[in-house]
């Protein structure tokens, strides 16, 4: 699959299992809701980068090992992120707290893909 199908089959995929999850647990809970859904995307995305684009670095808001490697990269100069040929960036559940909200749809699935040499980022919010 092409990078540009692939980042928009993921996209579609995490949102779906998102709406799947809201429909599940409701909105009695909104903080059990918010931390649900970040991390079943999160999962779900990093789940399949890992199988199908296994060489590629990945940058996620919800990743703690991208927050560690980022204070790592940072304190020792060591940037292997920033000579990666490839990196994913992802945002798993943007608007977290509008995703809680019973009614709100103005929240979103964000992944893009950064490539060395490549004409163009690929992306795709869902």
């Amino acid at each position: 699959m092409i990078d540009g199908a692939f980042a928009r089959w993921l996209a579609a995929r995490a949102g779906q299992a998102l709406l799947a999850l809201r429909a599940e647990l409701g909105f009695e809970d909104p903080g059990a809701l918010k931390a649900a859904g970040d991390k079943i995307s999160h999962e779900l995305i990093r789940t399949e980068l890992a199988r199908w684009r296994p060489g590629d670095a990945v940058l996620s808001e919800e990743d703690e090992g991208s927050r560690l490697a980022w204070a790592a990269e940072v304190s020792t100069g060591a940037v292997s992120r920033l000579t990666a040929d490839r990196v994913w960036i992802i945002d798993p559940l943007d608007g977290t707290r509008e995703f809680a909200e019973e009614g709100r749809a103005d929240w979103a699935v964000h992944v893009a893909l950064w490539a060395r040499n490549a004409p163009a980022p690929h992306g795709l919010v869902a």
